[in-house]
């Protein structure tokens, strides 16, 4: 219901509907991901964070999550060194899960002006298509960094 009412704009229920299904199941990451989801919406940076850091609590080594709250820091900071660093150490220890992530890589080397690091993240995201939060993320994160 959480996801549904998100989309329908009620975001005091969603939050509510998201939370409640978290008692049910604490280790539900998708779930987690989801409130945090509702918190980046709203820029709630701090409140993103806790959650996101209650999932990787949960399990450390998730490589989504990880990417997830390095984004934080990127978007409420403009700091891409936590999504630069865990981009390298996906690509270091997991090769094959770097399609995975080539769209935050893509971000983080436009936000470094990387050439070269946007370009091998271009070869690497292949045929995937873009989606519409990789081209918010990048104006946000643009957005950030002028003010940093």
């Amino acid at each position: 219901m959480g996801y549904i009412q998100r989309r329908q704009g009620r975001w005091d229920e969603s939050a509510r509907d998201l939370e409640r299904a978290v008692e049910f199941d604490p280790h539900d990451l998708e779930t987690l991901h989801q409130i945090a989801t509702n918190y980046d919406l709203f820029r709630s940076y701090a409140e993103e964070t806790l959650v996101l850091d209650r999932a990787l609590a949960i399990e450390p080594n998730h490589a989504e999550t990880k990417v997830i709250r390095a984004n934080v820091d990127l978007d409420w900071r403009a700091d891409t060194q936590p999504l630069h660093q865990v981009i390298d150490e996906i690509r270091a220890g997991n090769p094959a899960g770097v399609r995975g992530i080539a769209n935050n890589w893509l971000i983080c080397a436009l936000a470094e002006r990387d050439a070269a690091a946007a370009k091998n993240a271009l070869i690497a995201l292949g045929e995937t298509p873009f989606m519409d939060e990789v081209f918010n993320r990048i104006i946000r994160s643009s957005k950030a960094l002028s003010r940093a």
